[in-house]
């Protein structure tokens, strides 16, 4: 699978992402590993090319890092996966939306995460 480049222009799925929304993306692992997973879009800077967000998984939580939330099937947000990814990675949306409860605890644990 060739890896996406960043920087190019943003797709018309990904240049209205915004704080808080679900996306399939794809994007390289620490490993190198080229995987498409969902994210959820969790910075608010408006960069026209990229966007701060966490990987999600299906997998089972594995501690403090980990918010459960509903998407197609019960998924967790690994919000200590956080990666800087170009709007063009993104395949497309994903309609599901964390709760504002939830949203709130996957803030609080990056807050944590981070120290402030």
């Amino acid at each position: 699978m060739k890896p996406i480049q960043s920087g190019a222009p943003a797709s018309s799925v990904g240049a209205l992402a915004k704080q808080g929304d679900f996306f399939l993306a794809e994007f390289t692992m620490s490993t190198g590993v080229i995987r498409s997973a969902p994210v959820l879009v969790v910075g608010m800077d408006n960069d026209p090319l990229d966007l701060v967000v966490c990987s999600c998984t299906s997998s089972p939580a594995r501690g403090l890092f980990d918010v459960e939330v509903q998407l197609k099937m019960p998924t967790f947000v690994r919000v200590n996966k956080i990666y800087t990814i170009g709007r063009d990675q993104l395949h497309f949306e994903i309609r599901q939306k964390a709760t504002p409860q939830q949203f709130t605890q996957i803030m609080q644990a990056l807050r944590t995460l981070l120290g402030i």
